[in-house]
């Protein structure tokens, strides 16, 4: 059998490999914005496959050997790209659903402003790059904080000045599937006690609230090695907020409601399952966030 006929085999093999499979469906609709950047890595590569592809591909052995291997070495490269850019899409994908609270009712993302995103960038770089992080929350009694004098505190206040954001625009949301209460309701926290009213407005005495606290978030493990707009969503994700009356969530201030007492003890045990419920889905979403940013 001649050479040419034995190259030609081999190349047909790569060209499928190159071209096989599709790019993952983008982000959903709620946040399209959230995948974009890997979305264009994806087509990207796959425009350079689609190039390479319409290159000569037969090629006559010896006397063409280095052309046959450059041609081989860039579909490797190819493929290595392709590989890594879906991961990373499909990483981003799955992450950003998980954010948000797949049932019914619940609410989209609040997408950042440039301050907003400005002001986190520079917050980030008020973090050395080789700065070695707590791993738990600072403080006692009812307050979790982060030191003023540790370099993620900038990070933490400018979380903290726009996350959850005016209850105002949470009141037709559902949080974790339920709808929020209104007044004169029972207030699971503690018996006997009912849905009061915000002082002046009337609303409903009640609150999303953070189920795990952005003070406990920061300390997260790779938190801070994810983008600016990453950080905006963890912080303002539906999947980690809930409504809590305004008694309880005053009562409980900035941390678990674990370690302290005057709670339904039936409600505080289902709210410490929900806290180690949700901490895990939140750094599973930081892992798969900081591989789609590779």
């Amino acid at each position: 059998m001649r050479p040419t006929a034995r190259v030609v085999t081999a190349l047909m093999l790569l060209f499928a490999l190159v071209t096989a499979g599709a790019a993952p469906a983008s982000a959903a609709p709620w946040d399209r914005d959230a995948c974009a950047s890997q979305q264009r890595a994806v087509e990207r590569v796959l425009a350079q496959i689609r190039v390479h592809n319409a290159k000569p591909h037969v090629f006559t052995l010896p006397r063409q050997v280095a052309a046959y291997n450059a041609y081989n070495a860039e579909a490797a490269s190819l493929g290595a790209a392709r590989t890594q850019a879906t991961s990373a899409l499909t990483a981003c994908v799955s992450a950003i659903a998980a954010l948000a609270d797949q049932r019914p009712g619940s609410p989209t993302f609040t997408q950042p402003t440039a301050r907003e995103l400005s002001d986190l960038t520079a917050a980030l770089r008020k973090i050395p790059p080789d700065f070695r992080s707590r791993t738990t929350p600072v403080g006692g009694g009812n307050t979790w904080n982060v030191p003023k004098t540790n370099p993620e505190r900038a990070l933490f206040d400018v979380l903290r000045a726009y996350s959850p954001g005016d209850p105002r625009n949470w009141r037709t949301s559902t949080l974790q599937g339920q709808r929020m209460p209104t007044v004169g309701a029972a207030d699971p926290s503690a018996p006997g006690r009912v849905i009061g009213v915000w002082p002046g407005s009337g609303a409903p005495g009640v609150s999303p609230d953070h189920i795990i606290p952005l003070a406990r978030m920061i300390y997260m493990q790779n938190f801070t090695k994810l983008t600016p707009q990453n950080m905006f969503r963890m912080a303002s994700a539906p999947v980690n907020l809930q409504w809590m009356s305004r008694w309880a969530n005053t009562s409980k201030g900035s941390r678990s409601v674990g370690a302290l007492t005057k709670f339904d003890p039936a409600w505080q045990a289902a709210q410490v399952r929900l806290e180690a419920q949700v901490y895990q889905q939140l750094q599973d979403i930081i892992n798969k966030l900081l591989r789609s940013q590779q």
